[in-house]
Protein backbone atom coordinates (compact mmCIF):
# COMPACT_ATOMS: atom_id res chain seq x y z
CA UNK A 1 0.00 0.00 0.00
CA UNK A 2 2.84 2.52 1.12
CA UNK A 3 4.46 1.64 -2.55
CA UNK A 4 1.10 2.19 -4.34
CA UNK A 5 0.98 5.52 -2.63
CA UNK A 6 4.59 7.03 -2.79
CA UNK A 7 3.96 5.75 -6.89
CA UNK A 8 1.12 7.63 -7.37
CA UNK A 9 2.44 10.80 -5.26
CA UNK A 10 5.48 10.62 -8.39
CA UNK A 11 3.15 10.13 -10.86
CA UNK A 12 1.11 13.39 -9.44
CA UNK A 13 4.26 15.44 -9.65
CA UNK A 14 5.80 14.26 -12.26
CA UNK A 15 2.39 15.33 -14.55
CA UNK A 16 2.21 18.36 -12.56
CA UNK A 17 6.19 19.57 -13.54
CA UNK A 18 5.12 18.40 -17.17
CA UNK A 19 2.11 21.23 -17.19
CA UNK A 20 4.11 24.10 -15.86
CA UNK A 21 4.34 26.66 -18.41
CA UNK A 22 4.96 30.39 -18.76
CA UNK A 23 2.34 32.95 -19.59
CA UNK A 24 3.66 36.78 -20.03
CA UNK A 25 1.17 39.62 -19.29
CA UNK A 26 1.20 43.56 -20.25
CA UNK A 27 -0.23 46.20 -18.55
CA UNK A 28 -1.41 48.04 -20.51
CA UNK A 29 -1.85 46.42 -23.67
CA UNK A 30 -3.44 49.03 -25.71
CA UNK A 31 -2.31 52.50 -24.45
CA UNK A 32 -3.94 55.71 -26.22
CA UNK A 33 -1.70 58.56 -25.87
CA UNK A 34 -4.19 61.23 -27.02
CA UNK A 35 -3.72 64.61 -28.69
CA UNK A 36 -0.14 65.43 -28.14
CA UNK A 37 2.15 68.32 -30.04
CA UNK A 38 4.20 67.50 -33.15
CA UNK A 39 8.14 67.29 -32.23
CA UNK A 40 8.59 65.82 -28.87
CA UNK A 41 8.87 62.53 -28.40
CA UNK A 42 6.53 60.36 -26.36
CA UNK A 43 7.11 57.74 -23.92
CA UNK A 44 4.64 55.09 -22.02
CA UNK A 45 6.45 52.32 -19.65
CA UNK A 46 4.47 49.05 -19.96
CA UNK A 47 4.93 46.38 -17.05
CA UNK A 48 5.46 42.74 -17.92
CA UNK A 49 4.73 39.82 -16.12
CA UNK A 50 5.42 36.29 -16.01
CA UNK A 51 2.34 35.06 -14.08
CA UNK A 52 2.81 31.50 -15.06
CA UNK A 53 4.16 28.93 -13.05
CA UNK A 54 7.31 28.53 -15.88
CA UNK A 55 10.26 30.95 -16.37
CA UNK A 56 10.07 32.47 -19.84
CA UNK A 57 12.22 34.42 -22.08
CA UNK A 58 11.72 37.75 -24.25
CA UNK A 59 13.62 37.23 -27.69
CA UNK A 60 12.62 40.26 -29.32
CA UNK A 61 10.16 43.31 -29.58
CA UNK A 62 9.47 44.21 -32.56
CA UNK A 63 8.32 47.77 -33.19
CA UNK A 64 7.70 47.59 -37.07
CA UNK A 65 8.51 51.12 -37.69
CA UNK A 66 11.34 53.58 -37.15
CA UNK A 67 9.60 56.30 -36.03
CA UNK A 68 8.49 53.84 -32.77
CA UNK A 69 11.62 53.04 -30.06
CA UNK A 70 11.42 50.26 -27.35
CA UNK A 71 13.89 49.66 -24.16
CA UNK A 72 13.26 46.41 -22.51
CA UNK A 73 14.37 45.89 -18.80
CA UNK A 74 14.94 42.35 -18.78
CA UNK A 75 14.49 39.39 -21.02
CA UNK A 76 14.26 36.68 -18.66
CA UNK A 77 11.56 35.99 -16.19
CA UNK A 78 11.19 33.73 -13.42
CA UNK A 79 7.27 33.07 -12.38
CA UNK A 80 5.76 35.95 -10.62
CA UNK A 81 8.74 38.39 -11.67
CA UNK A 82 8.15 41.43 -13.20
CA UNK A 83 10.08 43.56 -16.10
CA UNK A 84 9.33 47.07 -17.73
CA UNK A 85 8.75 47.85 -21.27
CA UNK A 86 9.21 51.92 -22.64
CA UNK A 87 7.74 52.24 -25.98
CA UNK A 88 8.56 55.99 -27.35
CA UNK A 89 6.99 57.49 -30.44
CA UNK A 90 8.97 60.06 -32.17
CA UNK A 91 6.38 62.96 -33.27
CA UNK A 92 8.36 64.97 -35.18
CA UNK A 93 7.55 65.69 -38.87
CA UNK A 94 4.09 63.05 -38.18
CA UNK A 95 1.10 64.78 -37.61
CA UNK A 96 -2.26 63.17 -37.66
CA UNK A 97 -3.64 59.83 -36.64
CA UNK A 98 -1.19 57.50 -34.92
CA UNK A 99 -1.52 53.41 -34.82
CA UNK A 100 1.55 51.42 -33.87
CA UNK A 101 1.53 47.63 -33.28
CA UNK A 102 4.14 46.35 -31.00
CA UNK A 103 5.23 42.65 -31.08
CA UNK A 104 6.90 40.79 -28.10
CA UNK A 105 8.40 37.79 -28.95
CA UNK A 106 9.04 34.72 -26.35
CA UNK A 107 9.27 31.42 -26.07
CA UNK A 108 6.76 30.19 -24.39
CA UNK A 109 5.10 27.17 -26.84
CA UNK A 110 2.01 28.13 -28.51
CA UNK A 111 2.20 31.51 -27.30
CA UNK A 112 5.29 32.88 -29.29
CA UNK A 113 3.62 36.51 -29.64
CA UNK A 114 2.13 38.56 -27.78
CA UNK A 115 1.09 41.93 -28.74
CA UNK A 116 0.69 45.53 -27.73
CA UNK A 117 -0.75 48.52 -29.10
CA UNK A 118 -0.25 52.56 -28.93
CA UNK A 119 -2.74 55.29 -30.57
CA UNK A 120 -2.81 58.60 -30.49
CA UNK A 121 -3.34 61.73 -32.74
CA UNK A 122 0.00 64.60 -33.40
CA UNK A 123 -1.22 68.14 -33.62
CA UNK A 124 0.54 69.54 -36.38
CA UNK A 125 3.48 72.18 -35.25
CA UNK A 126 2.81 75.92 -36.77
CA UNK A 127 5.03 76.59 -39.70
CA UNK A 128 5.01 76.82 -43.55
CA UNK A 129 4.90 74.36 -46.04
CA UNK A 130 5.63 74.53 -50.02
CA UNK A 131 3.79 73.58 -52.65
CA UNK A 132 5.01 74.07 -56.10
CA UNK A 133 3.06 73.17 -59.49
CA UNK A 134 4.24 71.66 -61.70
CA UNK A 135 6.90 69.64 -59.76
CA UNK A 136 8.35 69.11 -62.97
CA UNK A 137 8.80 71.66 -65.91
CA UNK A 138 9.68 71.33 -69.41
CA UNK A 139 11.83 74.10 -70.78
CA UNK A 140 11.43 72.83 -74.47
CA UNK A 141 14.18 73.10 -77.11
CA UNK A 142 16.88 75.91 -75.88
CA UNK A 143 19.97 76.58 -77.71
CA UNK A 144 23.30 75.96 -75.31
CA UNK A 145 23.85 79.29 -73.48
CA UNK A 146 20.56 80.66 -74.15
CA UNK A 147 18.09 81.12 -71.65
CA UNK A 148 14.12 80.76 -71.61
CA UNK A 149 11.37 81.49 -68.56
CA UNK A 150 10.55 79.64 -66.50
CA UNK A 151 6.38 80.09 -64.71
CA UNK A 152 6.02 77.96 -61.61
CA UNK A 153 3.19 78.84 -58.83
CA UNK A 154 4.35 77.96 -55.23
CA UNK A 155 1.85 77.88 -52.57
CA UNK A 156 2.08 77.56 -48.92
CA UNK A 157 -0.40 75.67 -47.43
CA UNK A 158 1.26 76.10 -43.40
CA UNK A 159 0.08 78.03 -41.19
CA UNK A 160 3.36 80.37 -41.00
CA UNK A 161 4.95 82.65 -43.41
CA UNK A 162 6.93 81.15 -46.16
CA UNK A 163 10.44 82.66 -46.55
CA UNK A 164 12.21 81.37 -49.98
CA UNK A 165 16.04 82.54 -49.47
CA UNK A 166 17.74 80.95 -52.65
CA UNK A 167 16.70 78.36 -55.55
CA UNK A 168 19.76 76.81 -57.14
CA UNK A 169 20.63 74.30 -59.36
CA UNK A 170 21.77 70.65 -57.32
CA UNK A 171 24.56 69.60 -59.36
CA UNK A 172 26.45 72.69 -60.36
CA UNK A 173 25.53 74.80 -57.94
CA UNK A 174 24.20 77.57 -60.51
CA UNK A 175 22.41 79.57 -58.71
CA UNK A 176 18.99 81.23 -60.24
CA UNK A 177 17.05 82.99 -57.06
CA UNK A 178 19.45 85.02 -54.66
CA UNK A 179 17.80 86.36 -51.58
CA UNK A 180 20.69 88.27 -49.81
CA UNK A 181 21.08 89.99 -53.80
CA UNK A 182 17.23 90.34 -55.12
CA UNK A 183 15.05 90.10 -51.45
CA UNK A 184 13.67 86.93 -50.02
CA UNK A 185 10.06 85.93 -51.41
CA UNK A 186 7.07 85.81 -48.92
CA UNK A 187 4.19 83.58 -49.09
CA UNK A 188 1.47 84.24 -46.34
CA UNK A 189 -0.47 81.16 -45.24
CA UNK A 190 -2.61 79.99 -47.24
CA UNK A 191 -1.15 82.04 -50.27
CA UNK A 192 -0.21 81.22 -54.38
CA UNK A 193 2.63 83.28 -55.61
CA UNK A 194 3.12 82.52 -59.16
CA UNK A 195 7.36 83.10 -59.41
CA UNK A 196 9.20 83.51 -62.99
CA UNK A 197 13.35 81.92 -63.20
CA UNK A 198 15.28 82.89 -65.80
CA UNK A 199 16.45 79.34 -66.94
CA UNK A 200 19.32 78.66 -69.00
CA UNK A 201 22.00 74.91 -69.05
CA UNK A 202 24.75 74.68 -70.40
CA UNK A 203 24.23 70.63 -71.27
CA UNK A 204 24.01 70.06 -74.93
CA UNK A 205 21.53 67.28 -75.66
CA UNK A 206 18.27 66.45 -73.44
CA UNK A 207 19.10 67.18 -69.99
CA UNK A 208 17.47 66.74 -66.53
CA UNK A 209 18.41 69.29 -63.75
CA UNK A 210 17.06 69.17 -60.13
CA UNK A 211 16.56 72.59 -59.02
CA UNK A 212 16.39 73.41 -55.54
CA UNK A 213 14.66 75.96 -52.80
CA UNK A 214 16.11 76.87 -49.87
CA UNK A 215 13.15 78.12 -47.46
CA UNK A 216 11.91 77.88 -44.00
CA UNK A 217 9.19 75.40 -44.96
CA UNK A 218 8.80 72.47 -42.83
CA UNK A 219 7.86 69.83 -44.83
CA UNK A 220 11.15 70.09 -47.06
CA UNK A 221 14.16 67.65 -46.77
CA UNK A 222 17.25 68.90 -44.84
CA UNK A 223 18.77 69.72 -48.81
CA UNK A 224 15.54 71.63 -49.74
CA UNK A 225 12.44 71.49 -51.75
CA UNK A 226 13.41 69.97 -54.99
CA UNK A 227 11.19 70.34 -58.44
CA UNK A 228 12.66 69.30 -61.72
CA UNK A 229 13.44 70.86 -64.91
CA UNK A 230 13.67 68.68 -68.38
CA UNK A 231 14.18 70.03 -71.94
CA UNK A 232 17.24 69.59 -75.03
CA UNK A 233 20.33 71.80 -75.53
CA UNK A 234 21.01 72.33 -78.68
CA UNK A 235 24.44 73.98 -80.32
Amino acid sequence: MWFCLAAMMAISIGAAAAFAAAQLTVDPSHYDFGEVPEGPPVSLTAVLENTGDADLTIKNVWTHCACTDSELGKQTLKPREKTTLKITYNTADRPGIFKKDITIETDIVGHEEVEMEVVGTVKEAPGAKILVTPRKIDAGNLKKGSSTKLTMDVRNDGTLPLVIRKITERATGLVFYDGVKQGDILIGAGETRRLELEYKTAKSGPFTDVLIIDSNAKNAAKGGFAFMVVGKSEE
